[in-house]
């Protein structure tokens, strides 16, 4: 059990932290941004918690937690705006219990991880990503060809923008190609060093910047009454996950490939799309409109994007 649990929440010798993350963290100046979170933020989140969810190392379900609440009010109120404030994301919230799913029994790979982490950790993470996906979507940071975990984008809105390009092309006189990238064990795979720098230059206050790099320190999960301390990969289970996933890849869809070619993604589905005259131009232009085998460099580009060693493509 324990090869599979550090199958999926591995710790990279070569991350440590660096020093912007130092001077974020330890930033000691007054942030002019600053909000505190609303009564009217904090009771939202509460009030949807599931009562019928399963607890994680704290042992409280949703309905204790929404007890203890009102029970005083201000007290947590006053709590959580000071985490807040001073950026700190608790460990004791950092801690996940994993109950792992076998989707096949051959390697550890073919285990699913579920994460069960504390309820008032769930609490203050939801609070921080509904600041954060306001302030990122009033901005329009990511995107439009990313799909998943977006409101308003699903599976049907990702195949009607291939759709509509196929369609293009016809009315271009043009023939499609669309490669698929597999990028191997995506999500357990993202290299925090590179998240945090991308983390740094989001269009969000300082506060939020902060608070994110807290979350993602010191985090363990697990297993036989022992931690085992991970730093690299999404936190499987929060909110925040999935947007930072959306953060990570976002350069990516960001490159240049002309008006012939663009690149979509649903989450970590990501596709490559292409239209030209005749077919024997498609590998050419698999990765730029000036030719792969012209303009090597750009294969290199889109991994650094991503700070992924290789993707899986059909050459």
């Amino acid at each position: 059990m324990e090869k599979i649990i550090k199958h999926h929440f591995t710790f990279n010798e070569s991350t440590s932290q660096t020093e912007l993350e130092h001077q974020i963290t330890k930033d000691s100046l007054n942030d002019l941004e600053f909000r505190e979170f609303t009564r009217y933020e904090i009771e939202g989140v509460i009030s949807n918690l599931k009562p019928n969810k399963s607890p994680g190392p704290d042992a409280l379900p949703g309905e204790l937690v929404k007890d203890m609440f009102y029970a005083n009010r201000n007290w947590f109120m006053t709590l959580l705006n000071k985490l807040l404030e001073t950026g700190t994301f608790p460990k004791e919230w950092k801690i996940a219990k994993a109950v792992f799913i076998p989707k096949e029994l051959t390697s550890a790979s073919h285990y699913r991880p579920i994460c069960l982490l504390s309820s008032w950790g769930k609490v203050f993470d939801k609070l921080i990503s509904n600041r954060i996906s306001y302030h990122l979507q009033a901005n329009e940071f990511f995107n439009p060809r990313q799909y998943g975990f977006r409101k308003k984008r699903s599976t049907l809105t990702a195949i009607q923008n291939i759709k509509d390009f196929a369609e293009q092309a016809a009315l271009d006189k043009k023939m499609v190609c669309l490669i698929s990238l597999d990028i191997k064990n995506a999500f357990n795979s993202v290299n925090w060093s590179l998240l945090q720098n991308k983390i740094a230059n989001l269009p969000v206050p300082f506060y939020l910047i902060r608070i994110i790099m807290d979350f993602l320190r010191n985090r363990s999960v697990l297993h036989d009454n022992s931690e085992i301390v991970y730093n690299q990969g999404i936190p499987q289970g929060s909110c925040l996950g999935p947007i930072l996933w959306n953060i990570y890849v976002n350069d990516l869809l960001n490159l240049d490939f002309g008006e012939d070619a663009q690149m979509q993604a649903f989450a970590d589905d990501i596709v490559l799309l292409i239209k030209e005259r005749v077919t024997y131009l498609f590998k050419e232009k698999s990765l730029d409109p000036s030719g792969l085998h012209r303009n090597p460099g750009l294969k290199y580009r889109m991994l650094r994007q991503v700070g992924y060693d290789s993707l899986d493509l059909p050459y």
